[in-house]
């Protein structure tokens, strides 16, 4: 053998033990963004006029695409009453309503701003009460002055449980779909996350031409298997939760890998799930994942599995997809080999984490 030989050996060696080093069960990484997509993008929806309720909102969920809607309480047009942006919230999970203040008038004092914000704050959360004590999105409204200072306006926003929007796309008028998507572009390519604000479609003010509006949709449905789609609020908790997240694997044994996932952030506010990938035994095919009482099988790709969950004190089980979960309550016969004895909800999913199959053993 030569020299040249037995180095190339020693590297492929020295690569396998590594790999097996690497590779151990529960080495968990979180993904940078849900079901590891490529990159994020949110569609911002300003001032709710009328267009937006007779065009982008049909346009949107027809394609089953999510916005975040900035809501103005004194909107004076015939859709300001929030009974829409309420049979939006609930007819359609995961869009977002958000906070724009009462009237989009600016203001000169600190007590009449917090008035604006406050008070749209408290009106939403009245007509949407699952947002009681939980965070909402808000943003600034243009062309009109917010005279008090920066550090006035963060005080403003952490009293009311606000999170100030960051806007990274543009908000353009009579602009193409090539335009619009060329921020959708931007995200894949830099593995990162932007977005686009609209104000009118199809009419209105600052308005942009259906026909753009709807290519642009389409543009970006060639692409929705790479990114992920979500509200405002949802990629910053992701962000700020991924960007602090600490996994400890407390124990592993036959069958079975304990792990705690905590971050830095307020369990009570900061709970959306974050995508994980955890290394599992060579022989799993099939894995159970439980957090909080509630168990999902998974099916195990490449010696890993892909599974959501969330931050804090709850423990997550993984346990082979014939093994009894540890310290769970016994349920029975959910009837697909997942170990669990007991009525409850049994949702299957594939490698890529989409969801394959959802039933209640209850019912069987």
């Amino acid at each position: 053998m030569t020299g040249k030989s037995r180095w190339i050996n020693v590297c492929i060696l020295g690569a396998l033990l590594v790999s097996r080093l690497v590779a151990a069960p529960g080495n968990t990484e979180v993904a940078k963004w849900k079901n590891n997509k490529e990159a994020a993008f949110i569609f911002h929806f300003d001032d709710c006029p009328p267009t937006q309720v007779e065009y982008a909102i049909p346009e949107m969920t027809r394609r089953g695409l999510i916005g975040t809607w900035y809501y103005i309480c004194f909107c004076d047009t015939k859709y300001g009453n929030g009974d829409v942006w309420r049979e939006l919230v609930y007819t359609y999970p995961g869009q977002e309503i958000a906070n724009h203040t009462m009237s989009h008038e600016g203001g000169d004092t600190y007590e009449w701003i917090d008035y604006q914000v406050g008070e749209c704050a408290r009106l939403i959360r009245e007509f949407i009460p699952e947002l009681q004590d939980k965070l909402m999105s808000f943003c600034w409204p243009g062309g009109t002055p917010w005279n008090i200072s920066s550090a006035e306006k963060e005080e403003i926003l952490k009293k009311h449980l606000l999170v100030a929007r960051n806007r990274r796309g543009d908000c353009g008028r009579n602009v193409s779909a090539e335009e619009m998507f060329s921020f959708v572009q931007w995200a894949l390519d830099n593995n990162d996350y932007s977005d686009y604000c609209f104000h009118g479609v199809g009419g209105d003010w600052y308005t942009i031409s259906l026909d753009a509006f709807t290519e642009f949709l389409d543009m970006y449905m060639e692409v929705k298997d790479r990114i992920w789609n979500a509200g405002n609020l949802a990629v910053h908790k992701y962000i700020k939760e991924r960007n602090t997240a600490r996994i400890s694997v407390p124990a592993t044994g036959a069958g079975h890998i304990r792990l705690s996932l905590k971050s830095d952030m307020d369990p009570d506010l900061y709970d959306e799930p974050l995508t994980l990938i955890t290394e599992v035994p060579a022989n799993w095919s099939m894995c159970t994942v439980t957090q909080g009482g509630k168990s999902d099988a998974y099916q195990v790709s490449n010696g890993s599995v892909m599974y959501n969950a969330v931050p804090g004190n709850e423990e997550i089980v993984l346990t082979d997809g014939g093994a009894t979960p540890i310290e769970q309550a016994p349920r029975r016969g959910s009837g697909l080999n997942t170990g669990f004895e007991g009525p409850g909800e049994v949702s299957i999913y594939d490698h890529r984490g989409r969801l394959q199959m959802r039933f209640d053993t209850r019912d069987m």
